[in-house]
């Protein structure tokens, strides 16, 4: 079996413009999702256009939280090879400030997951980048348990 590395990657790259764009004409956003079929086909998940929160400005955390969910029932369906939530965070930089992020949770049926920070500055219209770190993830989506 894969590593999942080169699935996820793609989906990263996905869903970062998506981010990009949002942050640029509203100033932040919503965890959203994005997900791989088994045949690499990508599609987009939103859980407010998906019904899946009825409040108009709903709680970021409980939107993951039910994005992950919907994911994770959909994973054990073999819907997809592969996920990614992205999320519109505070981050702590190792000098002690903090910045705004998008984190992207990713997972692959494999069993790769991993978290990619991405400290930004929107600057004249533009988001800007600081170092991007990565962690491992929690499998959350495709775990066995």
């Amino acid at each position: 079996m894969i590593d999942g590395g080169d699935d996820t990657q793609q989906l990263l790259d996905s869903v970062i413009p998506v981010a990009e764009d949002l942050i640029i004409s509203l100033g932040e956003f919503y965890p959203f999702a994005g997900a791989m079929k088994p045949d690499g086909e990508i599609v987009s998940i939103s859980a407010i256009e998906n019904n899946v929160v009825d409040e108009q400005h709903p709680d970021s955390d409980v939107l993951q939280q039910k994005l992950s969910e919907q994911l994770r029932s959909a994973a054990n369906k073999k819907m997809y090879k592969a996920t990614a939530v992205a999320v519109d965070v505070a981050l702590q930089l190792p000098d002690s400030t903090l910045t705004d992020a998008i984190a992207v949770y990713l997972d692959h049926e494999s069993g790769y997951s991993v978290v990619v920070y991405m400290p930004y500055k929107l600057v004249n219209g533009k988001v800007e980048y600081g170092e991007i770190s990565v962690q491992a993830g929690s499998q959350d989506v495709f775990s066995t348990s």
